[in-house]
């Protein structure tokens, strides 16, 4: 024993302590040592398990030698955070390649997991960027942009006729580079009015977002009457729009196709909502409809590159729009109007559906998310989701209480808007800065909270009003 304590130190002495070997820098430590022992027993001396000494000598892999635990104090912490801050890597996106350039010169003092947790980067965002070639925001900060200096670039860009304008992601990148030191791109898409899953969309796959400064204001009108289907008299919705600082026209144009916003300008009544297709116009158009959702559905799969679920997205499409889009029939003048607009509307969502699709293939979304009797609860999309957790290493500060309801909002308004799971959570996340678990339990409270989720005598999970009519 007491020899191999003298080998230790000899190799300690010469920098060897937590240094990765391969098996030929192995073999030339043994050459001193050989007569002494059998190379097994001089694995062992240096911490080197069997197996982790056989795949040295037979896979080529490295190994850890004369293993301590480096605790570096926080004070050294806080040094190298102040001097990477001020090389300018606050909020920014690396990948692994340049997180090795940052690490080199602070490898002698800690382990590389270490140097990420210093950094801010999770132990399952680490591995994704080390084995799977994602990035990593590091030394994080929340820029908190006041509401005076959101309007006065708001201000700005509406006098460079930015007001409505579709963009691509250069004409976006183009726009945020004055910005881009005051505050991350996902708030300034925000300021833009570009919906998370939109701004996802252009950057990822080169589509389009249109400029909306007035989107929060519209979001929580929308909200509000979205909570009563109805008959809306028009100096009702002046008033509300006057309420918020958006004109009347602005929020028809949010709710419905621009092409029948003009003919609802000059109605006394606009009827706003979800309702039936009514049963006298699916008699005469049924065929017809099933036959457009399918040619819909089948052209556009072409475009994306897709040849499987082609009928089950021209169905769940084509029951969406029954169940939801009635109104189409109340803004229509005749059945070709109508049949019209309905095209439109199942083009615009089947599109949406693929590219959900190209975005989160082998993920669990809404439509692949039934029960046994095929009806979708809010409770499975839950359960659904617990098993997708990607990262519980990811570890944000717990969310206060307050802001609990508007997270809720958030979420409802991300599927009214026919958003896909992944990307409503993503969004949600992102702007209160919470994680992917405290997001679902704060789900399961508010839906338990309001009764949205009953268990039958047999164990069934029902949505309340499901139980009430089952």
């Amino acid at each position: 024993m007491l020899r191999e304590e003298e080998i230790i130190k000899s190799l300690k002495e010469q920098s060897y302590t937590n240094k990765l070997i391969d098996y030929q820098e192995f073999l030339e430590l043994y050459r001193s040592y050989k007569n002494e022992m059998p190379e097994i027993e001089f694995a062992e001396v240096l911490g080197i398990s069997y197996v982790n000494h056989n795949n040295m000598k037979n896979r080529g892999t490295r190994a850890k030698i004369l293993k301590e635990d480096i605790n570096l104090s926080e004070e050294r912490k806080e040094e190298i955070i102040k001097v990477l801050k001020k090389q300018g890597y606050t909020n920014k996106l690396i990948d692994y390649q340049e997180f090795l350039e940052l690490y080199k010169p602070y490898k002698d003092e800690m382990p590389e997991i270490e140097f990420a947790e210093v950094l801010g980067i999770s132990y399952g965002n680490h591995n994704s960027m080390k084995n799977k070639g994602q990035r990593a925001k590091i030394l994080k900060e929340d820029i908190n942009l006041s509401e005076e200096r959101k309007e006065e670039i708001i201000k700005i860009l509406k006098k460079q006729g930015y007001t409505n304008k579709v963009i691509d992601y250069q004409e976006f990148l183009e726009l945020y580079k004055p910005y881009k030191d005051e505050m991350p791109e996902i708030e300034f898409a925000e300021i833009l009015g570009i919906f998370y899953g939109n701004h996802k969309n252009m950057k990822n796959i080169g589509t389009r977002a249109k400029i909306n400064f007035n989107y929060k204001k519209l979001t929580i009108i929308r909200y509000q009457l979205s909570l009563d289907s109805r008959e809306y008299k028009k100096e009702e919705l002046e008033q509300l729009c006057k309420k918020y600082g958006v004109t009347l026209e602005e929020l028809l144009l949010d709710l419905f196709p621009n092409i029948v916003v003009e003919k609802l300008m000059n109605k006394e009544k606009i009827y706003i909502g979800k309702c039936r297709v009514p049963e006298s116009f699916l008699k005469k158009h049924s065929k017809e409809l099933l036959l457009m959702s399918q040619q819909l559905s089948k052209k556009i799969s072409k475009k994306y590159n897709f040849k499987s679920d082609i009928e089950d997205i021209a169905s769940d499409v084509l029951i969406n729009t029954i169940e939801r889009k009635g109104d189409i029939l109340i803004y229509s003048e005749t059945d070709d109007e109508a049949l019209e607009y309905i095209k439109r509307y199942m083009s615009k969502v089947i599109k949406y559906k693929y590219i959900a699709k190209c975005k989160v293939r082998g993920t669990l979304s809404l439509d692949e998310s039934i029960t046994d009797d095929k009806k979708i609860t809010r409770y499975d999309v839950i359960k659904a989701l617990q098993k997708t957790e990607i990262d519980e290493n990811d570890k944000k500060e717990t969310l206060d209480k307050e802001s609990t309801g508007s997270i809720v909002e958030d979420m409802k308004m991300c599927y009214e808007k026919g958003m896909e799971n992944s990307d409503a959570i993503s969004y949600v996340r992102e702007k209160y800065k919470i994680s992917r678990k405290e997001l679902l339990k704060i789900l399961e409270e508010e839906l338990s909270k309001k009764r949205r989720i009953v268990r039958s005598s047999t164990g069934k999970v029902y949505l309340g009003e499901e139980y009430d009519n089952r």
